[in-house]
């Protein structure tokens, strides 16, 4: 039997999780440290401002933080996969992708608000996709509803994946109490955090200016490729580009084959994607959304991988494997050189 690095066990999945983990950590804590955002512009919203100045009190804390966050996420993940049967075979693929995404380019502080309101994306998602052909069942939207109003209240900008409540309701219910039920849900985390500024004597539509202004504000500009060498950032993000595209492709190939339930939660994951896009077309985007991009592309990416077997699946796969660790121990070698084994 040949080897297929596109397949393996979980045993396997996890060993490869930590050795990239390792990698990753170590390239951004070690060597090039990045000092969490301030939280004094108006465009951070409390919550996200109160953590990060935990974060930058207790340093040790963002490995370990981020580390159970990106496990937990990642797993998460394949399970909503699993669980509806979005691929022919079980894989554990996704967990990979979403930690190469989220943390192979950048991680800082900042990146762990990120990755809970990944989390907070994802539950809502499945629970949106748990609805289907549940009669007077309207606590699934309302959880949906509820996660993805509590999310911008932790990160301004996640207010993009709004949309995603009546893309759901769309494809899973199209009944108006469902509506009512995951709208209720959203403006509740809104509407009590508004109050409270209100109480403090604060306008009550401080939180929508806050959210706005996180939006349209633009932050100072920042090379993506920061630190390292750009050449493997480019031909990394191209080989990624470039599975994407396949692995639309392939869906739309394979959709008459798909089972409803798993063509609508797919077609959810694209939306998902159109919402990081435009969260990244907007003036006020920054790395720290990396782990927001990384939900839909960990989902999207091993479609191609899932559905075809032979060499040039594991070609890509190398290739893509390849510059993610010519991209990451770049530094490690840059400061042997410049530093010795001291």
């Amino acid at each position: 039997m040949s080897f297929d690095i596109t397949r393996q066990s979980l045993l396997r999945t996890v060993f490869y999780f930590l050795l990239l983990f390792v990698l990753f950590s170590g390239r951004e804590y070690l060597f090039m440290p990045v000092a969490a955002p301030p939280d004094g512009d108006g465009t951070i919203m409390p919550l996200q401002a109160l953590l990060l100045r935990f974060l930058s009190a207790f340093p040790w804390t963002v490995p370990v933080l981020t580390f159970l966050l990106v496990f937990v996420d990642s797993f998460f993940l394949t399970r909503i996969i699993a669980r509806n049967l979005i691929f022919l075979e079980r894989t554990y693929m996704p967990s990979l992708i979403y930690l190469m995404v989220s943390l192979g380019y950048y991680a800082a502080a900042g990146s762990v608000i990120t990755l809970a309101v990944a989390f907070l994306v994802m539950y809502a998602a499945e629970s949106m996709i748990l609805s289907y052909k549940r009669r007077a069942q309207f606590g699934y939207f309302f959880h949906a509803g509820v996660a993805l109003g509590a999310a911008p209240l932790l990160y301004a900008p996640a207010a993009v994946f709004g949309i995603l409540l009546p893309v759901g309701l769309g494809l899973f219910r199209k009944q108006w109490r469902d509506g009512a039920v995951a709208l209720t849900g959203f403006l509740l985390p809104l509407f009590f955090t508004s109050y409270v500024y209100w109480g403090m004597g604060e306008p009550f539509s401080t939180v929508v200016r806050q959210i706005a202004a996180a939006l349209t504000s633009e932050f100072p500009a920042k090379d993506f490729f920061h630190g390292q060498d750009p050449l493997w950032g480019y031909v990394l993000s191209g080989i990624f580009l470039t599975v994407l595209v396949v692995s639309l492709a392939t869906f739309v190939r394979r959709r008459k084959k798909m089972r409803n339930r798993s063509f609508k939660a797919y077609l959810l994951f694209v939306w998902m994607l159109v919402a990081v896009a435009t969260l990244f077309a907007l003036p006020g985007r920054s790395l720290d959304m990396l782990p927001l991009a990384a939900v839909p592309l960990a989902m999207i990416v091993p479609t191609y991988f899932n559905r075809r077997t032979g060499l040039w699946p594991n070609l890509l796969y190398a290739l893509m494997m390849f510059a993610l660790l010519a991209y990451n121990l770049l530094p490690f070698i840059r400061f042997y050189q410049e530093n010795g084994l001291r």
